[in-house]
């Protein structure tokens, strides 16, 4: 026993704490203060026991003064045999809580140094297997003004090289002390584990004891790895390079650098392993008490990485992180994250806690327990992400053989983000997930998900296996009820995966659609085979796709697959399919696969591709391309190959000749890193066969009359466009407009080149004796910005009359001068933009404006727009502001007095408005109030939609329908129209007034309707008599402006008898009937209109005027249908009329609005009259007739209040 005492527990304490002593800064300067020392050393022990093979001490105290070793529990095994060897091997040595408390320094001048005589150890230790649970370290700040002179030897003292084999490798120790207050140490590491690479490095280290500081320091290894790290109490700096890393089976490079001192710091990192590239240009730190402020910054690809925060360790097994926020991605972070630690190092429990950000608040609760660093135990987990909640618990281990896992979640109300909202959301359910070495076995059970507006619930379950690559096992059912089922299923084999379906309303799986889906087919990819039928019939899913019908039908692959799709009514987006069949024969080996399809407008396609398919890729030849357009025709010069693969996507040029000889080329090379495409168009001049294609866009039936030259080419690496250009030069552009005419823009050039992060670009054509202009830079391809100009100058405003219906540009300008700034879709214009000198002519209406225009807009407000329309008799000012955010937006007020609307012979208006127009993207209203100041209408007037119709040979108004093809009329109207003073009207035999207010509106993709009535007043001219009108109305109830319906009684008083017409209907088809006070029969009533006087005894010339008023009543009663036929047969008035005093036909037809012709003939007597009528203005038109004599005169009508 007293053997171990003065012998081996002495050395073993003296290993141990050599290695700390010399390996460690504090170390060093504990040494320094112990060897001045010279109190006696006490060594005690408590329950020490122990036999020759095995020896244990319960309690270990070394106490240096007050400076004290403590070990709780020290265990050997040896071999006793070695005792009196120079070799003593130790089997095991294991040590339980070692303390070292480290006393203040005396600051009295030390002693003088001590001389010990050399000492030769009898022995050299080798240890097998050392194991320390806790170290705890106190010590206070000791003084540096010992100097050392001696220790082992009276000249220098030499710790004997320690070396160690370990399964990494060799490690050799060796630290020297020498007189001058020197010392010297030195590592070696030589031959580490294979699956790091050989490296053999040395860190070699000076320090002066006098300041305190490392004079030089070095680390040398092979691999290309380098690091320099000048050393000092004061700073240090950092360069470590490794060019050409190779180590856990991964390859790269790895740059760190950085300087700083032992309180604070800056690093740096740049790498690039396995092809994923890092970058963290900065990461800070800097202490504070116990804790560490960290601030980090930097990127993984394409990823960023934001980490602040403070870290907090007492000790790494117990401890607390927390870090204020970290960017996962773009759209995750997260934040007020603490992760708490807590037990040994071979066995941690953990609670981690995190808020953050993914679309939406996310909420984050883990615990568990980590043994080994190997086995993860998950004991509860609980997040709320995506408005749902997801929890579970499980394990992994990292065993020998290969990872395990095993993972249980329950999950509710999850909505998913970049999903349709239509589809199934708030789903809840059971997952498992589990992993043993290369296989993953996962499913999902009890799965309910909700349809958004909707009663129903889809239910489903599945799960799946995983072996490295291979799927199998693999299924999904889902179903809202028996009548909605849809299956998936992978056969064992992994090669078949059957699908069945009974879908009776698509609706049940995806909100507002409808349709049906019925079928079972078997599919396997490998073979490229389909056997069985599915049948597709009236899907709508709004804003995505409709589908009358399509047919399914494959044949499988017993000998040679064939697939057959038929289908009809296919929309999606602009895109309008009537019809299409496409077919799939052959095998995987070669196949061939033909399509068609009808388009819109009589659109053709027509497509044949011939391909292989391999292991990992699809070989393809194009053998047949050809699109018949509406006159444009296009179709493959010759075949062109392609590759399809997961690395790779090839594309040779495939051309095309395009309306003769025009040409246009396309071709792509993509591999797992590099995408190069190229595109090129060319039409000849004389080319007229895109009016179609320009229409899909709503624009007009554009023409390009001398060619067009375009050129695109792109190349991108990693996922980054690097460059791209695009030229483009049509040197005519021919817009058909009006009534056969036409506007050309010429010189029309456009160029842009640039990359992902900016492209420059250039544009500018010429049009109506001026030009537009814009230049500037679009940034960020992915998210486009814009910034450049925009230069507009079209001194000739009358050029571009033509393109607008109903007006007449008869003088005016534009000039502006613009900046565009904000997101491609809708920027920001700054600046300002006139039109000046504006002189505008509503033929239909007979009036004409003068005006001005002015917008200005500014970086910082909304844009201001002002200016005017001036009228004869009064003037219009229009105010407004342009907004751009949160969305483009234009709000205008048009106020005025006594502005003319209308001066024609039928029409005359002058009216004091205040109106709000507001636009939106798409959208228009139109709200407030007119008040009329004076009004005249001819009810013979025909209605203006009308009179554009009347005529195929002569178009007085643009054909909108053609135009607005595919686009809808968002306009939505609200105005209330008020008579200041009574109204005039004329026609279908009434003169009158008529005062009162009507309501008009219209909502979008619906025709203007008014509601109200107004009140009639005047006369009613009826069998040869002027008869007054008692409770005249014009009502409105959702009818058009040109057609309300007349409710009014003319009556005519004799005595104490009345006698009158009623009139009753719409002004297009007035029905009469004749009623009177007393009543009485109609010929007695015809008797008093016509004769003024009862029925009795008349002349020859009185008879003759009964005659025909009866006559006149039994046609005017049959008047509404005789119109009707005249409507069907396409003439604007067919009635019955008198002329010369006899009844007439007569046939009237608008041929524009102010040219109308009509012929009568008599009915009774032989009378054929032909009238032209010219209207120059509201008061005066020319007349020409022939009849028996002809005749033309100029008239001028004159009114009166």
């Amino acid at each position: 026993m007293h053997l171990y005492n003065l012998v081996l527990i002495p050395l073993l304490l003296i290993v141990l704490l050599m290695i700390w002593l010399v390996t460690t800064h504090s170390g060093l300067q504990t040494l320094f203060s112990l060897v001045n020392r010279v109190a006696p050393v006490t060594i005690e022990h408590q329950g020490l026991q122990g036999r020759l093979a095995d020896f244990s001490a319960a309690e270990l105290i070394v106490d240096l003064e007050s400076t004290t070793i403590r070990v709780d529990a020290l265990q050997l095994r040896w071999n006793p045999s070695a005792l009196l060897a120079k070799e003593l091997q130790l089997a095991e040595l294991q040590a339980k809580k070692v303390t070292i408390a480290l006393a203040q320094q005396p600051s009295q001048t030390p002693g003088e140094p001590f001389d010990i005589d050399t000492i030769e150890l009898p022995l050299e230790l080798y240890i097998s297997d050392v194991g320390i649970d806790v170290i705890d370290l106190n010590g206070q700040e000791l003084a540096r003004n010992v100097k050392l002179r001696a220790m082992v030897t009276h000249d220098n003292w030499q710790v004997p090289a320690m070396s160690a084999e370990t399964p990494y490798g060799s490690v050799r120790l060796e630290a020297h002390v020498e007189p001058q207050e020197n010392w010297q140490h030195t590592i070696d590491v030589d031959g580490l584990h294979e699956q790091y690479g050989a490296v053999t490095a040395r860190i070699v280290g000076n320090r002066d004891v006098t300041d305190g500081s490392l004079s030089a320091a070095a680390f040398e290894a092979t691999s290309n790895l380098s690091v320099t790290a000048p050393l000092g109490d004061a700073r240090w700096q950092l360069t470590a390079k490794a060019a050409n890393l190779s180590a856990l089976g991964r390859t790269g490079r790895i740059e760190i650098g950085g300087d700083g001192s032992w309180e604070e710091g800056v690093l740096t990192l740049d790498a690039v392993i396995d092809g994923i590239e890092a970058q963290i240009p900065r990461l800070a730190f800097q202490r504070v008490n116990d804790a560490v402020d960290v601030a980090m910054d930097g990127r993984v690809q394409e990823v960023p990485l934001a980490f602040s925060g403070r870290i907090n360790p007492a000790e790494l097994v117990n401890g607390l992180l927390r870090f204020d926020e970290v960017q996962v991605a773009p759209d995750l972070s997260l934040h007020g994250a603490q992760l708490q630690a807590n037990g040994r190092w071979d066995e941690l429990t953990f609670d981690l806690q995190a808020r953050g950000k993914f679309h939406h608040p996310v909420t984050l609760k883990m615990q568990g327990t980590l043994l080994d660093y190997r086995q993860l135990t998950l004991a509860s987990m609980n997040a709320q992400l995506l408005s749902g909640t997801v929890t579970g618990s499980g394990s992994l281990s990292l065993a020998d053989s290969g990872p395990k896992a095993d993972l249980s979640l329950r999950f509710s109300g999850l909505n998913f983000v970049g999903v349709d909202p239509r589809l199934p959301s708030a789903v809840s359910g059971r997952s498992r997930l589990q992993l043993d070495a290369n296989t993953v076995r996962g499913s999902v059970s009890d799965m309910v998900a909700a349809i958004p507006g909707s009663d129903t619930a889809v239910r489903g379950s599945g799960g799946f296996t995983l072996t490295g690559r291979e799927l199998s096992a693999a299924r999904l059912a889902l179903n809202a009820g028996s009548a909605n089922q849809l299956n998936v299923k992978f056969a064992d084999n992994r090669r078949d995966f059957d699908v069945s379906m009974e879908i009776q309303s698509l609706a049940a799986f995806i909100a507002d659609a409808r349709g049906e889906m019925r079928g079972q087919v078997t599919i396997n990819p490998q073979d490229l085979s389909l056997q069985g039928t599915m049948v597709i019939a009236d899907v709508d899913i709004p804003d995505v796709l409709s589908l009358s019908t399509a047919d399914i039908e494959g044949s499988g692959a017993q000998s040679g697959s064939v697939v057959r799709i038929n289908g009809t009514g296919l929309s999606a987006g602009a895109q309008q399919v009537e019809s299409f069949n496409m077919s799939l024969t052959g095998t995987a080996a070669a196949h061939q696969i033909t399509g068609a399809a009808q388009l819109a407008n009589g659109q053709q396609l027509d497509v044949g591709i011939d391909g292989r398919l391999g292991d990992r890729d699809w070989q393809f030849t194009v053998t047949n391309l050809q699109l018949d357009y509406d006159g444009l025709s296009a179709q493959l010069e010759s075949p062109a190959s392609g590759q399809l693969s997961a690395d790779n996507r090839t594309l040779e040029p495939l051309c095309l000749s395009v309306a003769g000889s025009g040409k246009a080329c396309a071709s792509l090379q993509q591999t797992p890193d590099v995408l190069t495409a190229t595109a090129t168009v060319s039409l000849p001049p004389g080319q007229t066969g895109l009016e179609s294609w320009f229409l899909q866009f709503n624009l007009p039936a554009l023409r390009i009359d001398q060619g067009l030259e375009m050129q695109f080419d792109m190349r991108q690496e990693n996922g980054v466009i690097d460059s791209l250009a695009l030229s483009g030069e049509v040197p005519q552009l021919v817009i058909p407009a009006l009534d056969g005419e036409s506007v050309e823009m010429t010189g029309i050039n456009l160029s842009a080149s640039g990359t992902a992060e900016a492209i420059t670009y250039t544009t500018s054509l010429q049009l109506a004796g001026g030009s537009i202009a814009s230049s500037g830079e679009l940034v960020n391809i992915r998210q486009p910005r814009l910034n450049g100009d925009l230069i507009i100058d079209l001194p000739d405003l009358p050029a571009l009359s033509a393109l607008v219906s109903n007006l007449d540009i008869r003088r005016g300008a534009v000039a502006g001068d613009l900046r565009l700034q904000g997101p491609l879709s809708g920027p920001r214009l700054i600046g300002s933009l006139d039109l000046v000198d504006l002189q505008l002519e509503w033929p239909t209406l007979g009036t004409r404006h003068d005006g001005t225009l002015s917008f200005v807009f500014t970086e910082s407000d909304d844009g201001v727009v002002a200016g005017e329309l001036r009228s004869p008799s009064g003037v219009v000012d229009v105010t407004g502001t342009i907004a751009w955010t949160p969305a483009p937006a234009a709000n205008f007020r048009l106020t005025g007095e006594n502005f003319l609307i209308a001066d024609t012979a039928d029409l005359s208006v002058a009216a004091s408005p205040d109106l709000t127009m507001r636009w939106e993207p798409g959208k228009y209203s139109l709200t407030g109030k007119i008040m009329i100041d004076r009004a005249y209408s001819s009810l013979d007037m025909p209605a203006l939609q009308q009179s554009v119709q009347l005529s195929d040979d002569v178009v007085f108004v643009d054909d909108m329908d053609a135009m607005s093809q595919g686009g809808a009329n968002q306009v939505t109207v609200d105005v209330v129209a008020e008579f200041k003073t009574p109204g005039k009207i004329d026609g279908r035999g009434i003169t009158g007034e008529v005062d009162g207010r009507v309501r008009i509106s219209q909502q979008p993709n619906r025709p203007a309707l008014a509601n109200g009535s107004l009140n009639l007043t005047g006369s009613y001219r009826a069998f040869g008599q002027v008869l007054n009108i008692e409770n005249g109305q014009l009502v409105y109830t959702n009818t058009s402006l040109e057609d309300p319906v007349i409710s009014a009684y003319a009556t005519r008083s004799i005595d104490d008898i009345t006698v009158g017409v009623r009139i009753d209907g719409r002004v297009s088809s007035l029905a009469t009937r004749l009623e009177s006070t007393p009543s009485m029969p109609e010929s007695d009533i015809l008797h008093y209109l016509v004769l003024g006087r009862a029925p009795g005894t008349a002349t020859q010339s009185e008879t003759n005027q009964l005659s025909a008023a009866a006559l006149s009543l039994a046609l005017k009663q049959s008047e509404a249908g005789v119109q009707s036929l005249g409507d069907r047969i396409g003439v604007t008035n067919l009635g019955i009329t008198q002329e010369l005093g006899m009844l007439a036909l007569a046939v009237g037809k608008q041929i524009s609005p102010r040219l109308y012709v009509s012929y009568t003939v008599g009915l009774l007597e032989p009378v054929d009259i032909a009238r032209m009528r010219y209207s120059l203005n509201r008061f005066l038109f020319l007349e020409a007739e022939v009849a028996d004599e002809s005749r033309a005169g100029i008239h001028y009508r004159i009114e009166k209040d």
